[in-house]
Formats: C-alpha cells, sequence, structure tokens
C-alpha cells in the first residue's frame, strides 16, 4: 500500500501548497507519510485493517485542519501529534468495550511512552545528522563508511590508504563532536550522550 512516485518538491513547498487547498499537495504529502503512519498504527492495533483505517482518518484530519499547519514547524511533529491523538482516542474507545480491549489495546502509559520516545530519538537522529554535515570532509567519510556503510575499520582503513589507528581516532573525534552539538542544542539525557554512537 501507499507506493507511488514521489515529486522532487520540498515538504515545505507542499505544505504551503497544502495550506492554501492544494489538493495534489495534499495528495502527494499522503504518498510520502501514510505508510509511516500506517507502520506507527499497527504498533497499536492487532489489525492491519484498522492501522489503514487510522492512517486514512489521520489524513482526513489533516485536510480538514490545513490551515491550522505552522509553516515555520516541522510538519513531521505536526503530523505525528495528530496521529498520537488519533490513536490515542482510537484506543479509549476500544477501553469501554472490554471484549475488545484484551484483543487491540496496549496500555494508555506504554502507548504514552511508546509516542515519547519515538519523537524524541527522530529529534536526536535529526540533530545528529546535522553534526555530522558539519564534521571536516575526511572525518565524516569515514565516519559515514563505518555508520551507514557497515564498514570495518580495517575495510576503511584498506579503503582510504590510510592506517586502523587513524581511523579510530577519527571516529573518536567524530563522536565527540556529535555529542557537543547536541549538548548545545539541546537539553539531552546523559544516556544519550554517552551511546549516541549506537544510534547510527
Amino acid at each position: 500500500m501507499f507506493h507511488k512516485k514521489l515529486s522532487q518538491k520540498s515538504i515545505s513547498d507542499l505544505v504551503i501548497a497544502l495550506r492554501s487547498g492544494s489538493e495534489p499537495a495534499f495528495r502527494e504529502l499522503f504518498d510520502r507519510y501514510a505508510g509511516k503512519v500506517y507502520r506507527y498504527a499497527l504498533r497499536f492495533v492487532a489489525s492491519e485493517p484498522v492501522a489503514e483505517e487510522l492512517a486514512q482518518d489521520v489524513f482526513v484530519k489533516i485536510w480538514n485542519n490545513r490551515d491550522t499547519i505552522d509553516e515555520a514547524q516541522s510538519f513531521n511533529n505536526f503530523l505525528f501529534r495528530i496521529t498520537k491523538n488519533h490513536i490515542l482516542n482510537h484506543l479509549r474507545d476500544l477501553q469501554r468495550n472490554s471484549a475488545l480491549n484484551k484483543e487491540y489495546c496496549l496500555s494508555l502509559t506504554t502507548f504514552h511512552n511508546a509516542v515519547e520516545d519515538s519523537l524524541i530519538h527522530e529529534e536526536y537522529i535529526q540533530l545528529a545528522n546535522r553534526a555530522i554535515a558539519l564534521l571536516p570532509e575526511k572525518r565524516r567519510s569515514i565516519f559515514i563508511m563505518s555508520r551507514f556503510d557497515g564498514m570495518s575499520y580495517d575495510q576503511i582503513s584498506q579503503t582510504l590508504g590510510i592506517s586502523k589507528d587513524t581511523v579510530r581516532l577519527q571516529m573518536i573525534k567524530s563522536l565527540r563532536t556529535i555529542r557537543e552539538y547536541l549538548k548545545l542544542h539541546v537539553d539531552v539525557p546523559i544516556g544519550i550522550l554517552l551511546f549516541i554512537g549506537n544510534i547510527f
């Protein structure tokens, strides 16, 4: 489901068009995000059709509330705030029926924690990616080879013609830079800072 060829328009351009009532922009945003909303909903309900219906409902709400979207804010955050509230309302409705409650619902506490963890994790990843972009070119290349391409230090040293110790040193400096960047831009829990290397 939700697989279509997408245009190259930026999210901000699509949001501006959506606020003006553009149906093509709405369909484009749907094609880009509906699958993600569906998979997210599926974590909290035990039925693929229900998850798909929830995803459809979320985008109906987005269309109906398009004039409330703040162009200066993250559309992703706006989307998942609506998603969170809609799933929460769905779970509450199911709780009123004890027979369905056992079949479909997680506890509301578990749901809230999962939502918060997901949004916080995504924010940290976005900030970390900005920090990576600021690394010196050689250091950034080594970091990407290690964390994104899955290459070992030996493989990186052979590819770049440098020693394994140099690779290790550059990785240490990269992780230190990312931690410092996060400290400056958000109140990051110490656990995230200590294990930021494992996120990638």
